[in-house]
């Protein structure tokens, strides 16, 4: 199994933006899921162009995301989840 040694490029500032989008305790979270599907997306296909815009896209889109599912999680009355 392969692990990474690196933090990918622009990891420290896509948490920051993910941070003001979900908050502290989920921002983490939401970073290692959208870098996963980015991961996805380029194991398909070759090149990104622009991807700073790219990450930062599939980061804000986890994030909706992520507070979209808080938030039907509350209505139906389900226990919160760690760090809500």
């Amino acid at each position: 199994m392969y692990v990474a040694t690196r933090s990918p490029p622009h990891r420290s500032e896509l948490v920051r933006f993910a941070e003001r989008l979900v908050g502290t305790d989920r921002a983490e979270d939401v970073v290692q899921q959208a870098l996963l599907k980015a991961w996805l997306v380029l194991s398909q296909s070759s090149q990104v162009a622009g991807p700073r815009a790219w990450l930062r896209r599939i980061v804000h889109t986890t994030g909706l995301n992520a507070l979209r599912e808080r938030g039907r999680d509350r209505r139906r009355g389900g226990r919160p989840r760690a760090g809500d």
